[in-house]
C-alpha cells in the first residue's frame, strides 16, 4: 500500500512539474514579446530624439542665416552700431549652432554604437 501511495505521489509530482514547465514557458514567451515591444518603443524614442535635435539644429542654422543677412543689410544702410550688435548676436547664434550640431551628432553616435554592438536591435531568442 505504501508503494501505491509513493507511486501516486510521484505521478502527482510529475504532473505538477509539467504544469510548472508549461506556465514558465508561457511566461517566457510573454517576456520575449514584451522585450520585442520595448525594442520598438526604444527605436521610436531614439527617432523622436534625433528628429527633435535635428529641428533644433535647423532652427539654429536659420538664426545664423537670418542674423548674417541682417548684418549685411545694416552695413549697406551704414548702420554700423546695429551691425556691431548683430555681429554679437551672430557669435551667439554660431555658438548655439555648434552646440546643437554636437548634440545631434552625439545622439546619432550613440545610436550607431548600439546598432554596431548589437545591443539595440538584437532579437531575443527563445531557447525552448
Amino acid at each position: 500500500m505504501a508503494d501505491a501511495w509513493s507511486a501516486f505521489g510521484s505521478v502527482l509530482g510529475g504532473i505538477a512539474a509539467l504544469i510548472a514547465v508549461g506556465i514558465a514557458n508561457k511566461q517566457l514567451r510573454n517576456l520575449v514579446r514584451t522585450i520585442r515591444q520595448d525594442v520598438v518603443l526604444l527605436t521610436l524614442q531614439i527617432e523622436a530624439e534625433l528628429n527633435d535635435r535635428k529641428t533644433k539644429m535647423t532652427e539654429a542654422a536659420l538664426e545664423v542665416k537670418f542674423v548674417a543677412t541682417e548684418i549685411k543689410d545694416f552695413e549697406e544702410d551704414k548702420e554700423f552700431k546695429s551691425a556691431k550688435e548683430a555681429r554679437r548676436r551672430l557669435e551667439r547664434a554660431n555658438g548655439m549652432l555648434d552646440l546643437t550640431k554636437e548634440n545631434y551628432l552625439n545622439a546619432a553616435d550613440r545610436l550607431c554604437h548600439s546598432i554596431l554592438k548589437g545591443g539595440l536591435f538584437a532579437r531575443p531568442r527563445l531557447a525552448i
